[in-house]
């Protein structure tokens, strides 16, 4: 067999490893046979997702001096050493960085971490210049996590730059920072992204939601938290996502009070009418009673999560609620009476203070294909006695005794 000329065989078999960017899928290729076993174990599918901070200046070392295994990386989270930012579900799994001569943990699922160091450590010209390297060779990267705490600000600049001139594969972006000076995020480079799908944004400065409203026309998952009321209002107002699957709002602040009211009903309503494909909705901010939306809004909902007490019995429409799969809200202030039948539910969480409303049982029956129950209370042991109750079926019995048991 011949090969075009300069391609070996080997080339051709890395090729066809980069076509593939989950770890389980480079795994049953490599059961197929020794030679794609020794060619993608462990030089591609201990590079696909990396997390790491940008001081660890060995590993990019490491990662820069090998473009052929850099390329691989899909996922990559860059974060401090001290975050307490939790795994996102922007990125598939936790894998982190190999790297021969550092000190490994492997944790049971054979994912291979890089140890912490300490976090007094700064970030210097040559911690930032090898990990720009690095990043240089990424250009199959699919899903960047960025903490931007202890960058300097020219370091935000660079890694922009180099981030868009390199990265044209991205889709998922999510950008984590402390609320400071807004005015060194405005001219980055990286809000000329186009292609993104999935965005999570904190503290998001006008330019990213400028970029997001208006480069970024195929978004299906987005997530923004602690947003300015007036930067949240061109979002309900201005947004045109055909392709909107799930939106996250969480911790809008206004000097004027919460954004989840009825002063904006006609904003909300018309931006839920021009996302008709949204199937998941997340609202973590306190807001007010409002008018019912019209039942024709949100036709593929099924999945909500508020701590909005009057989110439910007020704003959604009983066809919208009737078709719920996942439901995540207070309970407290709804009237079971006035309730659709829930024979979709299959997942019903909600926090209570002491004892359970009246309202729990009469949940209980309009939902009897319910699978999964998360209940937050205080009080355990009234807990039990409403397990112990005859209204419960022996299936939700079960269900309940077993939460309990966790409690």
């Amino acid at each position: 067999m011949t090969y075009p000329k300069g391609l070996s065989i080997h080339t051709i078999w890395d090729e066809i490893a980069y076509l593939l960017d989950s770890t389980k899928d480079l795994l049953s290729l490599a059961l197929t046979c020794r030679t794609f076993k020794d060619l993608i174990i462990p030089d591609h599918i201990e590079y696909r997702h990396i997390r790491c901070s940008i001081r660890r200046q060995d590993v990019w070392k490491h990662l820069e001096s090998r473009p052929r295994l850099t390329r691989g990386v899909r996922f990559l989270e860059l974060l401090v050493e001290y975050s307490n930012v939790a795994p996102s579900n922007l990125l598939p799994g936790i894998l982190e960085s190999r790297y021969k001569g550092s000190k490994m943990n492997k944790t049971s699922d054979n994912i291979l971490i890089v140890p912490k160091r300490s976090r007094r450590s700064e970030v210097t010209k040559e911690n930032l210049d090898r990990f720009l390297g690095s990043l240089s060779h990424m250009t199959l990267l699919k899903g960047f996590i960025w903490v931007h705490q202890c960058i300097p600000p020219q370091g935000i600049v660079d890694i922009s730059s180099v981030l868009t001139n390199t990265a044209h594969c991205l889709e998922g972006l999510s950008l984590i920072r402390e609320y400071y000076d807004q005015s060194q995020y405005e001219n980055l480079s990286i809000w000329k992204l186009s292609g993104l799908k999935k965005v999570i944004l904190e503290y998001p400065c006008p330019a990213s939601i400028h970029m997001i409203l208006y480069s970024c026309p195929y978004i299906e998952d987005l997530s923004l938290s602690n947003v300015d009321s007036d930067l949240f209002q061109d979002i309900i107002q201005y947004a045109n996502w055909n392709n909107l699957r799930r939106l996250s709002i969480c911790e809008t602040y206004s000097e004027e009070g919460p954004i989840f009211t009825r002063d904006y009903f006609t904003l909300i309503t018309s931006f839920f009418d021009r996302h008709p494909n949204l199937e998941s909705l997340e609202i973590l901010d306190v807001g007010s009673a409002m008018p019912a939306l019209p039942s024709s809004c949100l036709p593929k909902l099924h999945s909500i999560c508020s701590d909005n007490k009057w989110l439910i019995p007020t704003f959604l429409s009983r066809e919208t609620i009737s078709r719920f799969v996942h439901l995540d809200c207070p309970i407290d202030n709804i009237d079971p009476e006035n309730f659709p039948k829930l024979d979709k539910l299959e997942t019903l969480s909600f926090e209570v203070p002491t004892i359970l409303p009246k309202s729990f049982i009469s949940f209980l029956s309009k939902a009897p294909n319910l699978k999964k129950l998360n209940v937050d209370i205080w009080n355990p042991e009234k807990f039990y006695d409403v397990v112990s109750a005859d209204h419960a079926s022996p299936a939700q019995r079960e269900t309940l005794t077993s939460h309990h048991d966790r409690v």
